[in-house]
């Protein structure tokens, strides 16, 4: 999540989730609200949650991403299937060894 709007405008980031799951119990407690993607609102069956489509937004480039460590040749079947499908030129993936594992949270801005 950016830190500041287009105008500089901080927007405060006040909860941790650290799965998508986390973040719909924010959102199901009335602690937060959250921008999603159209995919991952079709995995939202919740009669607790309302989703609004954002429909004047550019498109979003998304991509894979895997750990280092566990690359192997189904990860590498998918990522050269979504290459041959997108018309976007895409980085090869990293030769370097792995990055020694670390936990990251979704930080998603405070409900007004």
């Amino acid at each position: 999540m950016p830190t500041n709007t287009p105008s500089g405008k901080p927007i405060p980031q006040t909860r941790d989730a650290r799965s998508i799951h986390e973040i719909w119990a924010l959102v199901a407690r009335g602690l937060i609200v959250h921008p999603t993607v159209a995919s991952t609102a079709q995995l939202l069956r919740r009669d607790d949650i309302a989703l609004v489509p954002i429909t004047d937004l550019p498109p979003i480039r998304l991509g894979l991403i895997w750990r280092n460590a566990c690359y192997n040749a189904r990860i590498r079947a998918l990522a050269t299937t979504a290459r041959s499908i997108s018309p976007a030129t895409h980085p090869k993936p990293s030769s370097r060894p792995a990055a020694p594992p670390h936990q990251t949270a979704h930080h998603s801005p405070a409900a007004p």
